[in-house]
């Protein structure tokens, strides 16, 4: 049986109580409830966005995602996105928004040095950082055959936009959608000396919260190559 460190389990334990809370109905919540952030004291959860219809809101949450491009061969993209649902005053202290329908949650130990290769994600779904660090690679297709060149951990690349580093305080929500099978995914590595820990939460139905587009690349970090031990 596999013994899991204070930490880790600690780490855990925090995570899934405040996805508990965030997982909340944000309808039982009275809309004069709703926090208003002042712009001067925006994070980087904190965003302005624009929403269909011409409204705004400075209480967006920003989350990375790696989606499949709209055209032909359909390769895996990285973008920025301002999720739809709102910030809302949690009934002691901070803040919550509702994250959508989830159907399960999968606790995922990955090697250290370790990577996965050429892989689609399981399902629609969040993958939420505990622990470690992981590198998604998504290259552009190669413009005379249009294919994706097989790139190795390590080597420079050119284009910008391409990489999404996550790690404490970078990206540790994300969303995983770039399940088309006529391309091959993305590539993933855990480049440090320790396991990488995380869960695999799919949308129910697969159906992916409502958001806008915020930018290409990633909303955090890096978007381009980022030397070695970034992850430290």
């Amino acid at each position: 049986m596999r013994l899991l460190s204070s930490t880790t389990l600690l780490g855990l334990q925090v995570l899934l109580g405040t996805l508990s809370v965030a997982l909340a109905n944000s309808k039982d919540i009275n809309d004069q409830n709703r926090l208003i952030v002042p712009q001067h004291e925006t994070t980087s959860h904190f965003k302005d966005a624009e929403f269909p219809g011409g409204s705004s809101s400075n209480t967006s949450f920003q989350v990375t995602a790696v989606l499949n491009s709209p055209s032909p061969p359909y390769h895996a993209i990285i973008e920025c996105w301002a999720l739809a649902a709102p910030f809302n005053v949690y009934p002691t202290v901070g803040v919550a928004l509702a994250l959508g329908d989830v159907s399960n949650a999968t606790y995922v130990v990955l090697p250290p040095r370790s990577g996965e290769g050429w892989h689609r994600p399981p399902a629609n779904m969040y993958f939420v950082l505990l622990s470690g660090a992981a590198h998604v690679h998504a290259p552009k297709p190669n413009s005379s055959t249009g294919m994706v060149d097989k790139l190795r951990h390590g080597r420079k690349h050119a284009h910008a936009h391409e990489h999404l580093y996550i790690k404490p305080g970078w990206n540790q929500l994300i969303i995983a959608v770039d399940s088309d099978l006529r391309a091959p995914g993305h590539l993933t590595y855990y480049p440090g000396d320790t396991e990488t820990v995380a869960l695999q939460i799919p949308f129910f139905n697969g159906v992916i919260p409502d958001h806008v587009f915020v930018r290409p690349g990633a909303c955090e970090g890096p978007t381009d190559d980022a030397g070695e031990h970034w992850w430290v």
